[in-house]
Protein backbone atom coordinates (compact mmCIF):
# COMPACT_ATOMS: atom_id res chain seq x y z
CA UNK A 1 0.00 0.00 0.00
CA UNK A 2 1.94 2.62 -1.60
CA UNK A 3 -0.61 5.78 0.24
CA UNK A 4 0.59 5.29 3.59
CA UNK A 5 4.12 6.29 3.48
CA UNK A 6 2.69 9.73 1.47
CA UNK A 7 -0.05 10.35 4.05
CA UNK A 8 2.46 9.73 6.94
CA UNK A 9 4.74 11.81 5.67
CA UNK A 10 2.32 14.67 5.46
CA UNK A 11 0.95 14.28 8.87
CA UNK A 12 4.63 14.55 10.61
CA UNK A 13 5.36 17.77 8.06
CA UNK A 14 2.19 19.58 8.30
CA UNK A 15 0.71 19.08 12.09
CA UNK A 16 -2.59 20.27 11.49
CA UNK A 17 -6.11 19.80 12.75
CA UNK A 18 -8.20 16.90 10.75
CA UNK A 19 -11.21 15.95 11.93
CA UNK A 20 -13.42 12.92 12.02
CA UNK A 21 -15.00 13.80 8.55
CA UNK A 22 -11.43 13.81 6.92
CA UNK A 23 -10.56 10.14 8.31
CA UNK A 24 -14.23 8.95 7.33
CA UNK A 25 -13.76 9.86 3.89
CA UNK A 26 -10.50 7.88 3.68
CA UNK A 27 -11.78 4.87 5.64
CA UNK A 28 -14.70 5.06 2.73
CA UNK A 29 -12.26 5.52 -0.23
CA UNK A 30 -10.42 2.55 1.23
CA UNK A 31 -13.48 0.70 1.46
CA UNK A 32 -14.66 0.72 -1.94
CA UNK A 33 -11.62 -0.28 -3.15
CA UNK A 34 -11.40 -3.14 -1.44
CA UNK A 35 -14.88 -4.34 -1.91
CA UNK A 36 -14.90 -2.92 -5.63
CA UNK A 37 -17.90 -0.84 -5.05
CA UNK A 38 -19.91 -3.70 -3.46
CA UNK A 39 -21.55 -3.63 0.09
CA UNK A 40 -18.42 -5.00 2.44
CA UNK A 41 -19.18 -8.61 3.77
CA UNK A 42 -16.56 -7.63 6.80
CA UNK A 43 -16.36 -4.74 8.99
CA UNK A 44 -13.33 -2.21 8.70
CA UNK A 45 -12.77 -2.20 12.48
CA UNK A 46 -12.06 -6.15 11.77
CA UNK A 47 -10.11 -5.45 8.79
CA UNK A 48 -7.93 -2.71 10.37
CA UNK A 49 -7.23 -5.69 13.80
CA UNK A 50 -3.85 -7.16 14.36
CA UNK A 51 -3.30 -10.70 12.07
CA UNK A 52 -2.75 -12.72 14.93
CA UNK A 53 -6.50 -11.61 16.03
CA UNK A 54 -7.85 -12.42 12.37
CA UNK A 55 -7.47 -8.97 11.08
CA UNK A 56 -5.84 -8.11 7.70
CA UNK A 57 -3.25 -4.97 9.63
CA UNK A 58 -5.08 -2.09 7.29
CA UNK A 59 -3.62 0.86 8.62
CA UNK A 60 -5.96 3.05 10.94
CA UNK A 61 -5.75 6.26 9.72
CA UNK A 62 -6.43 8.29 12.87
CA UNK A 63 -4.01 6.58 14.95
CA UNK A 64 -1.05 7.18 12.39
CA UNK A 65 -1.98 10.95 12.72
CA UNK A 66 -2.25 10.81 16.43
CA UNK A 67 1.22 8.95 16.76
CA UNK A 68 2.59 11.64 14.23
CA UNK A 69 1.46 14.53 16.30
CA UNK A 70 2.38 13.15 19.47
CA UNK A 71 6.52 13.48 17.60
CA UNK A 72 5.77 17.45 17.40
CA UNK A 73 4.76 17.17 21.02
CA UNK A 74 8.17 15.08 22.28
CA UNK A 75 9.97 17.78 20.47
CA UNK A 76 8.51 20.18 22.92
CA UNK A 77 9.45 17.71 26.00
CA UNK A 78 12.59 17.62 25.24
CA UNK A 79 13.64 20.57 23.53
CA UNK A 80 16.24 19.24 21.44
CA UNK A 81 15.40 21.60 18.15
CA UNK A 82 15.73 24.69 19.74
CA UNK A 83 14.81 26.50 15.92
CA UNK A 84 11.28 25.41 16.31
CA UNK A 85 11.00 26.29 19.38
CA UNK A 86 11.80 29.46 19.05
CA UNK A 87 10.47 29.62 15.70
CA UNK A 88 7.03 28.83 17.17
CA UNK A 89 6.93 30.14 20.31
CA UNK A 90 8.22 33.91 19.69
CA UNK A 91 5.02 35.15 21.54
CA UNK A 92 4.75 32.78 24.19
CA UNK A 93 4.81 34.40 27.43
CA UNK A 94 4.82 30.70 29.68
CA UNK A 95 7.35 28.37 28.50
CA UNK A 96 6.34 25.80 26.73
CA UNK A 97 5.37 22.76 29.31
CA UNK A 98 3.44 25.15 31.07
CA UNK A 99 0.84 24.50 28.05
CA UNK A 100 1.42 20.42 28.49
CA UNK A 101 0.13 19.97 32.14
CA UNK A 102 -2.15 23.11 32.86
CA UNK A 103 -5.70 21.97 33.63
CA UNK A 104 -8.50 22.71 30.73
CA UNK A 105 -10.09 26.24 32.63
CA UNK A 106 -6.74 27.51 32.63
CA UNK A 107 -6.06 27.68 28.62
CA UNK A 108 -4.37 30.97 27.58
CA UNK A 109 -6.15 32.46 24.04
CA UNK A 110 -2.89 33.80 22.64
CA UNK A 111 -1.50 29.74 22.69
CA UNK A 112 -4.66 29.28 20.83
CA UNK A 113 -4.27 31.76 18.20
CA UNK A 114 -1.59 29.84 16.12
CA UNK A 115 -3.11 26.99 14.27
CA UNK A 116 0.10 24.42 14.80
CA UNK A 117 0.03 24.93 18.49
CA UNK A 118 -3.46 24.64 18.87
CA UNK A 119 -3.71 21.02 16.81
CA UNK A 120 -0.48 19.75 18.53
CA UNK A 121 -2.15 20.91 22.22
CA UNK A 122 -5.70 19.46 21.34
CA UNK A 123 -3.86 16.04 20.13
CA UNK A 124 -2.05 15.72 23.00
CA UNK A 125 -5.22 17.05 25.35
CA UNK A 126 -7.38 13.88 24.01
CA UNK A 127 -4.32 11.16 24.41
CA UNK A 128 -4.05 12.21 27.96
CA UNK A 129 -7.69 12.14 28.89
CA UNK A 130 -7.90 8.60 26.93
CA UNK A 131 -4.43 7.40 29.14
CA UNK A 132 -4.75 10.10 32.02
CA UNK A 133 -4.02 7.22 34.38
CA UNK A 134 -0.37 5.54 32.49
CA UNK A 135 1.05 9.28 31.72
CA UNK A 136 3.67 9.87 34.87
CA UNK A 137 3.06 13.52 34.68
CA UNK A 138 4.16 14.03 38.10
CA UNK A 139 7.79 13.56 37.42
CA UNK A 140 7.39 16.82 34.95
CA UNK A 141 5.53 19.10 37.03
CA UNK A 142 8.75 20.36 38.39
CA UNK A 143 9.70 21.52 34.56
Amino acid sequence: MSILPKLLYLFQTIPIKLGKTFFEEINKIIKKFIWLNKKPRIILLALQDVKSRGGMSLPNWELYYRAAILIWTKEWINLNNKRILSLEGHDLQEGWHAFLWEPELKKQQYFHRHLIRDSILQNWTKIKKKHYLKIPYGYLLWI
